[in-house]
């Protein structure tokens, strides 16, 4: 599940600026089949669970299930806001030489979780959206969104 929450706030991130005039075709395959990806790996993980298995939690501190999925689509929002206001500013091209990281290790340096690290508050989950099937069609149709661009 940890490896879903970041592949998909990554893909929040480097997604919502697959247009056509920033991303190489190529980029853009990348973008898309990870996107095709995650999104497959998140519903083989809650399709088929019971209220009960959605909402287990291992400990007090740890999330259940439903919560992961609420923080997802709690994370794709703000992500996408601090994105559409960055996409925004023209772009620097002064900027391309610090870019250190290629895409490929970034997102496997994202998916990777070796080290717990807890959210800050506005990411945890609160029961807002109800059930874990509204975030769930949330992030759905955001990725859905997305490959059509």
């Amino acid at each position: 599940m940890k490896k879903i929450i970041l592949s998909l706030a990554l893909l929040a991130v480097v997604g919502f600026g697959i247009s056509k005039s920033g991303l190489s075709d190529g980029e853009r395959k990348m973008t898309a089949d990870h996107l095709t990806e995650t999104l497959n790996r998140l519903t083989s993980t809650v399709d088929g669970l019971s209220d009960t298995q959605l909402n287990f939690k291992a400990t007090h501190e740890s999330w259940s299930v439903a919560e992961c999925v609420e923080h997802l689509a709690i994370s794709e929002n703000m992500f996408n806001g601090m994105l559409q206001g960055a996409l925004k500013e023209p772009a620097n091209p002064a900027m391309r030489d610090s870019v250190t990281t290629g895409d490929e290790k970034l997102i496997g340096f994202i998916s990777v979780r070796n080290t717990k690290v807890k959210t800050r508050e506005p990411f945890e989950p609160s029961g807002k959206f109800g059930t874990h099937e509204k975030p769930y069609r949330h992030l759905w149709q955001k990725g859905k969104n997305i490959l059509r661009m």
